[in-house]
């Protein structure tokens, strides 16, 4: 009988010792994934800021409308009137409606002619 407890306590610790180093895996792969997670928002921010601050370096530069059709810049600025980061979008706007304003004190035609073109128009 002292054998088969003997036995049984040994099965027992072994179950125990499974499932503590299983636990800990766990442990550190959720541990892994969250500094994943930190790291791409951390990311993610930057980008945002980065995007904020080429945003705000565009609308400090004077453009013409030549370098407006030519770079289609105004297309993908337009774009980013949908993002996410309300900041980003509500900048991206400023900067489309002074570019179309610039277009249209060029040539007022030009623009209602090419508004889906070259300065971009939702």
């Amino acid at each position: 009988m002292t054998a088969m407890v003997s036995e049984e306590l040994a099965r027992i610790n072994r179950y125990l010792e499974s499932t503590m180093q299983h636990e800990e895996e766990a442990r550190v792969q959720v541990l892994a994934a969250e500094q994943a997670l930190k790291d791409a928002q951390a990311r993610a921010k930057k980008g945002c800021e980065r995007l904020l601050s080429l945003l705000n370096e565009l609308g400090g530069k004077t453009v013409t409308v030549k370098a407006l059709e030519k770079s289609m810049i105004g297309v993908t600025v337009n774009k980013l009137r949908k993002h996410a980061l309300s900041a980003v979008s509500a900048q991206s706007e400023v900067l489309v409606r002074k570019w179309k304003a610039v277009v249209e004190r060029s040539d007022p035609a030009l623009l209602s002619s090419r508004s889906s073109t070259s300065v971009g128009s939702s």
